[in-house]
C-alpha cells in the first residue's frame, strides 16, 4: 500500500527472475532450477507470456525456454493460449500454491483479525512474505469501499519502497538486513539515497510506536501503514500493512487510530502462531 499497488512492465513485476548457471553446488538439478526459474516469471506477470518473453526475463535460451514450457503445459503447470503462442500458470501451479497457503497456520489466525479491521478502515488488510525484491500478499481482507486498484492474494509489492516492505525489513536480525540493503541499494542505483531516507524514517517509527507510515511515498494516491510481523520460534517474518486510497484515508487516521490498531492486531496473531 504506499506503494501497494503494483508496478510491472508490460509483462512482469519489477525484477528479473534470471537463472544463475554459475558454479554448480553439490546436488543441484539445472534442468529443475530453469523449471522454476519460468514457473517465476510467469507467476510474477501482468499478463500471458511468450517463450521469446520468458527468456528475456530468465536468460535462458529460447529453445531451452519452449522445452521447458512445453512439458510444463503436457503436465498442466501451464495454459497455452494456442492462437497467441503464450502461456499462464495452471490448474497444477495454482494447487500447489494455493494449498500450501490454505494450510498455513499463520494465515488461518490472522484471517480473523484482519476482516473486521479492514471492515473498520475501509480500506485493505494484508499480510505479506518475503519473495526476491518483493513482498507478496499471502493473506488479504478488503473493506466495504470500492476501491478502484487490484488488491488480492498474489500481489506483489516492492520491499523497498512500500509500508509493508519496511515493517519486514524491520522486522530481520541485523546481519541479514544489512545484505538486503545493500542489495537493493545496487538495484536502485541513484535513486537510493532517497529511498534509504524513507527506509530509515520507517525504522525509526517502528522503533518508537510499533509502526510505519508511508503516504503516497511509492505510488502518489495511496496511504497504508505498517507493522512487523515475527514469528520467532518458527523463523518467520512478515509484513502486515492497512491502507487505503489517499482520498479515503489521513495520515492522522492511520498515525492515531489504524497504526495502534494493527499493532495489536499483529500482537495477537503472533502471541496465538507462538502457542501453537
Amino acid at each position: 500500500m504506499a506503494g501497494h499497488a503494483v508496478t510491472r512492465t508490460p509483462a512482469v513485476a519489477a525484477g528479473a527472475v534470471a537463472v544463475s548457471m554459475g558454479a554448480k553446488k553439490t546436488g543441484e538439478v539445472n534442468s529443475l532450477l530453469r523449471g522454476l526459474a519460468v514457473m517465476r516469471s510467469l507467476c510474477k506477470a501482468e499478463s500471458s507470456l511468450g517463450n521469446g518473453d520468458i527468456a528475456a526475463l530468465t536468460n535462458l535460451p529460447k529453445s531451452t525456454v519452449s522445452r521447458i514450457t512445453s512439458t510444463l503445459t503436457a503436465h498442466g503447470y501451464l495454459q497455452l493460449d494456442s492462437p497467441h503462442r503464450r502461456y499462464r500458470p495452471g490448474p497444477a501451479a495454482l494447487l500447489l500454491g494455493y494449498g500450501q497457503l490454505a494450510n498455513w497456520n499463520v494465515v488461518q489466525i490472522a484471517r480473523p483479525y484482519l476482516k473486521p479491521l479492514a471492515n473498520y478502515s475501509r480500506g485493505v488488510v494484508a499480510v505479506g512474505a518475503p519473495l526476491d525484491n518483493s513482498m507478496v500478499f499471502v493473506q488479504c481482507e478488503r473493506g466495504p469501499a470500492d476501491i478502484s486498484f487490484s488488491v488480492d492474494v498474489g500481489l506483489q509489492v516492492p520491499i523497498d519502497l512500500s509500508a509493508m516492505g519496511w515493517a519486514y525489513m524491520y522486522s530481520l536480525d541485523a546481519p541479514v538486513r544489512d545484505e538486503l540493503l545493500q542489495r537493493m541499494r545496487q538495484h536502485r542505483g541513484s535513486s537510493w539515497p532517497k529511498i534509504r531516507k524513507a527506509i530509515d524514517q520507517a525504522f525509526s517509527e517502528i522503533e518508537r510506536r510499533g509502526f510505519c507510515v508511508a503516504a503516497g511515498f511509492w505510488k502518489s494516491d495511496i496511504s497504508a501503514v505498517g507493522v512487523p510481523l515475527r514469528i520467532p520460534g518458527r523463523g518467520l517474518h512478515l509484513g502486515l500493512i492497512c491502507g487505503a486510497p489517499r482520498s479515503m484515508i489521513t495520515t492522522d487516521d492511520l498515525v492515531k487510530d489504524l497504526g495502534p490498531r494493527l499493532v495489536d492486531a499483529a500482537a495477537r496473531i503472533a502471541r496465538l502462531t507462538k502457542e501453537l
